[in-house]
């Protein structure tokens, strides 16, 4: 017969497990959020817009964390929804991570 000690000790360390890796993924996140429009909007080569990116997210990065850690809730929101609330929420992630683009690099002369 299992222990109920046992049992919870699992859940409690497969939680724990699970915040360490939202954590660890939002960071990264947070480090090449820029990648996508640098190579877009500046027409930066793609390890030079890593770099870039890497490099404006290491200096921003509790906004883009608070940003990146709304948008994997909202997303998880979305997919307890039956998938049709994280096909709502794309969009608006995606768009405030092009604001929080435009708002640290400024706006591009393509774009104006």
């Amino acid at each position: 017969r299992p222990s109920p000690v046992l049992g919870l000790l699992t859940v409690v360390l497969l939680a724990l497990a699970f915040l360490v890796m939202l954590v660890v993924c939002v960071f990264l996140w947070s480090l090449f959020a820029f990648t996508f429009p640098l190579i877009v909007d500046r027409h930066c080569q793609g390890l030079e817009a890593v770099q870039l990116s890497a490099r404006a997210g290491l200096a921003h990065w509790k906004g883009l964390f608070g940003l990146a850690l709304l948008a994997a809730l909202l997303g998880l929101a979305g997919l307890c929804c039956c998938y049709v609330g994280a096909l709502l929420v794309n969009p608006v992630t995606l768009g405030a991570q092009l604001v929080a683009s435009e708002q640290v690099f400024g706006r591009s002369e393509a774009a104006s």
